[in-house]
């Protein structure tokens, strides 16, 4: 798996729990010569927050430890500059992530459905 595909299925998974929890993103260039992104979010409660957060730590590839290494309080210029997330990532990244999100998204609100 080359690396833009790990990114879209991380971001895929990530958007995907944003939309279930009722968490926006948005992004920002971490690193333009490196091509390297960030997805800042803003939660609406701090209900929604753990929601989120409890979602990253059930995936198997990012779990507990995820949560306490890549989620950090951005600045005020990456908050400043952060857009949508289509205009800032590459468009492969988008639409692979899209699709990932989507099935996520689908298959957490079945499985609250089915409870």
């Amino acid at each position: 798996m080359t690396q833009p595909l790990f990114a879209a299925d991380i971001i895929g998974c990530l958007c995907g729990y944003a939309h279930v929890t009722n968490t926006r993103s948005l992004a920002v260039i971490g690193d333009a010569d490196a091509e390297a992104y960030e997805l800042l979010f803003s939660f609406s409660s701090p209900k929604e927050k753990t929601q989120f957060l409890d979602l990253v730590r059930s995936n198997a590839d990012m779990g507990n430890s995820y949560v306490e290494d890549e989620f950090t309080v951005p600045a005020v210029e990456e908050i400043r500059d952060a857009r949508p997330n289509g205009m800032v990532l590459p468009g492969d990244v988008v639409c692979s992530a899209t699709l990932i999100a989507t099935a996520v998204a689908s298959s957490i609100e079945d499985d609250r459905a089915a409870s």
